[in-house]
């Protein structure tokens, strides 16, 4: 008879929140809490605060997959060399002095993702959990849109919001052909960075579409500026491309923690 698995939990650690969710089975489902964060103090002392207080975090598990707000340098598959990849990071991404470089591979877009994970974080996470992994924030939000671009034959920009950033991508088939983040904290600065990917992709108004997903600042406010110059504008509605799951239910979930506990069709 075979055992039943130890659920993992998923941390998302970005420098604004901590965020903990489990899927508990049953009639209990996806428990999630949002821990707030303490100000003067740094991440990793934050999630150390959080385990002597967090009923999710006190549940018996032993593995933790941690989702990572960081910059994340995208390398075709062909041309990725493990040995090369943190002095590659580290040349584009001068600030990350200390951090620890992590690498997966993102296969349905033949890339490789270069990330950093705060090294005092992922003593935390040790200290905690036998079996730790992690992953940088958007693989999954790319995987997603990636298969929402495949069932049209226009271009499509998506602009991702979350934690103060946008990230903006596009594709052509299996393959980037934008892909970029950015800080932003109004909706004037979101649309330059938006007209300005949409150039470069070559979109066409009357023709392909804006996607708009996650937490947009002024939606309605963005929405309308956006339709000024650009004559297809939507939002990605979770619960419709979740076919209304539960998840897409609880108050305080980011889209790309919502995909952790969906079962999208995999890619042909």
């Amino acid at each position: 008879m075979s055992q039943p698995t130890t659920p993992q939990i998923i941390i998302r650690a970005t420098s604004r929140s901590l965020i903990f969710a489990l899927d508990c089975g049953g009639d209990e489902g996806v428990s999630h809490e949002i821990y707030p964060l303490k100000g003067g103090i740094s991440l990793a002392a934050n999630l150390r605060e959080a385990f002597k207080t967090s009923p999710l975090l006190m549940r018996a598990t032993d593995k933790v997959m941690t989702i990572v707000d960081s910059p994340t340098l995208l390398i075709p598959i062909a041309d990725f060399a493990a040995e090369d990849a943190e002095e590659q990071y580290r040349y584009v991404t001068p600030s990350c002095t200390t951090a620890t470089i992590c690498h997966c591979a993102l296969p349905s877009l033949r890339n490789m993702a270069v990330y950093a994970v705060d090294k005092d974080l992922l003593t935390v996470l040790s200290d905690h959990f036998d079996q730790v992994r992690t992953k940088p924030l958007m693989i999954g939000v790319w995987e997603h849109l990636l298969r929402r671009s495949l069932a049209t034959s226009v271009k499509s920009l998506y602009a991702y919001f979350h934690d103060g950033r946008m990230e903006l991508c596009s594709f052509a088939r299996t393959r980037f052909v934008f892909a970029n983040s950015f800080e932003v904290d109004n909706i004037h600065d979101a649309l330059y960075f938006i007209l300005g990917a949409w150039r470069q992709i070559g979109g066409v108004a009357a023709v392909d579409n804006l996607f708009l997903a996650g937490d947009i600042p002024d939606r309605e406010g963005l929405i309308r500026e956006a339709n000024q110059f650009l004559g297809r504008v939507f939002t990605v509605n979770p619960s419709a491309d979740f076919n209304r799951a539960p998840v897409t239910q609880i108050v305080g979930m980011p889209f790309d923690l919502m995909l952790e506990f969906t079962n999208p069709t995999p890619l042909t």
